[in-house]
């Protein structure tokens, strides 16, 4: 058989598997190569069938980026905040994961520790967690301090104005039997729904947060070479931003009680700050402006959104 040319039938699908030379024409798309790569289409000239290891390695490596693209862009991301987005929006990355394998990566991550790791949700005043309770308290009674039944006071009234139809006569069903669920298990059962729906709404509050940080920066009376303008450019930055609290929490849980909060707060306006100076400029009061806009923006939104889940949470209580 001619080099270049497509193998007979008669040698089976096997022979061209086995054969661990590089080819000169693309068996993707027929094109001439002279690398280890077509120019055309990118397959790889190279066809033999990978080992085990081989295998497991590219599997891993493609869907966490576990090589030295993965560390070097975490160094980046925790040691010298906004270097990240400043390298890939210079164009420079090659060397570093990209902003949404990077979210992925540590989001999953983070759910993986949240899931294993934290405890159930306990929506209750302090004075209610540390007073000793010789006996079981009946639930929505006064003594307990409930915040969770209290959102279900705050909805009902609004569902029985509504109750003719379908929808909210089955919601008022399921914010009743959430009721005579004991306090354990509704704990629980707010947990699981807020790790159900917290990757959507982590999803949701990425664009909304980039959104804005282009409200914040969209006017700057002296312009500044390379500071991001477009929509985009905001993405990239608040993708970066993410991926540095789905590092923390997961070590805030390892902390005592009482000193996870401050190691993710901490750092994390450090992080902030530093990360915005790099990668915005400007002076340190109109920085802290901004700042204060975008951090007050999505926090009223955050707030929203995980009262949602707490309502969804509590009508697909089992």
């Amino acid at each position: 058989m001619q080099p270049g040319t497509a193998p007979s039938a008669e040698a089976g699908p096997g022979a061209a598997a086995s054969d661990a030379r590089p080819l000169t024409r693309c068996r993707n798309c027929g094109a001439e190569v002279t690398g280890l790569f077509c120019a055309q289409c990118g397959q790889e000239t190279r066809v033999e069938l990978p080992t085990l290891r081989e295998f497991v390695g590219e599997a891993t490596g493609r869907l966490l980026a576990v090589d030295g693209r993965l560390w070097r862009s975490l160094f980046l991301l925790v040691f010298r905040p906004g270097q990240l987005t400043v390298e890939y929006l210079n164009g420079r990355r090659k060397h570093y994961v990209r902003p949404g394998r990077l979210f992925f990566a540590l989001s999953v991550l983070m759910f993986a520790a949240l899931k294993f790791g934290s405890e159930p949700v306990l929506l209750q005043s302090p004075a209610a967690r540390s007073a000793p309770q010789t006996q079981p308290q009946a639930a929505g009674s006064p003594g307990t301090h409930d915040w969770t039944l209290s959102l279900v006071d705050h909805l009902q009234p609004w569902l029985l104005r509504h109750a003719d139809l379908p929808v909210q006569a089955r919601a008022l069903q399921r914010l009743a039997h959430f009721r005579t669920l004991p306090q354990a298990q509704r704990a629980r059962a707010l947990s699981d729904g807020l790790l159900r729906y917290g990757s959507y709404a982590l999803v949701a509050m990425l664009p909304l947060y980039a959104a804005l940080l282009q409200l914040a920066h969209r006017h700057y009376r002296v312009p500044m070479p390379g500071r991001p303008q477009r929509y985009i450019a905001h993405l990239v930055y608040a993708t970066h931003v993410h991926c540095i609290v789905f590092l923390l929490v997961p070590l805030a849980l390892l902390m005592p009680s009482g000193g996870g909060s401050l190691l993710v707060l901490l750092p994390l306006a450090w992080h902030g700050v530093q990360a915005e100076r790099r990668v915005y400029g400007g002076k340190f009061w109109s920085r802290a402006l901004r700042s204060a806009f975008v951090g007050l923006g999505y926090t009223t939104c955050l707030i929203g959104a995980l009262v949602l889940m707490l309502y969804g949470s509590m009508l697909t209580a089992a």
